[in-house]
């Protein structure tokens, strides 16, 4: 949510300052029936289901708990959505969230030639490839496996100590 929030903030952030925002009649129905349709998409649902499940006090969301167990609400990014002749200039604004970090992965060649384990992030010695079949078949519990799920890899190029301490169940 935090992540699709961002982007729509960055949106409204982007456009505020255009002479024509009114062409934009609803631009939250447009960002609403996306957000509804990536859940279906992921859920293997309907959009109505999603909607029905999903709303809260009125407003789309997802239920979490925090650290301490509570349930709490994080709400879909409404807005607002109006005209402004001055640009922002708070410095700030980036840092709501840097999902930049999901997406920068490269080739697996260019991987490669970096010669650099990605582990500890040696640069001597031989390297070696781990694999997975699927990306599913990880339960995320060691920190080796969030890594190769946040980054959305099912590869990751490995010194040769790392590699045997990983099958060995050593690495983390």
């Amino acid at each position: 949510m935090r992540t699709y929030n961002s982007q729509i903030q960055g949106f409204y952030e982007y456009y505020k300052l255009a002479n024509n925002v009114f062409r934009f009649h609803n631009p939250y129905f447009l960002i609403s029936q996306s957000f509804q349709k990536t859940l279906a998409n992921k859920g293997k649902t309907s959009t109505k289901k999603i909607r029905d499940s999903h709303t809260f006090d009125g407003k789309l969301g997802v239920k979490f708990q925090d650290k301490n167990g509570n349930t709490k609400v994080a709400y879909l990014f409404k807005g607002p959505f109006e005209r402004v002749d001055v640009p922002n200039t708070n410095t700030q604004i980036d840092f709501i969230l840097n999902w930049m970090i999901y997406f920068t992965g490269t080739s697996l060649e260019e991987r490669i030639l970096a010669n650099k384990c990605e582990w500890c992030g040696t640069k001597e010695g031989q390297f070696e490839i781990h694999h997975v079949r699927k990306l599913k078949e990880l339960k995320g519990k060691r920190l080796w496996e969030k890594m190769m799920i946040a980054r959305v890899r099912k590869t990751m190029v490995l010194c040769k100590k790392c590699h045997v301490d990983l099958h060995a169940g050593r690495l983390d």
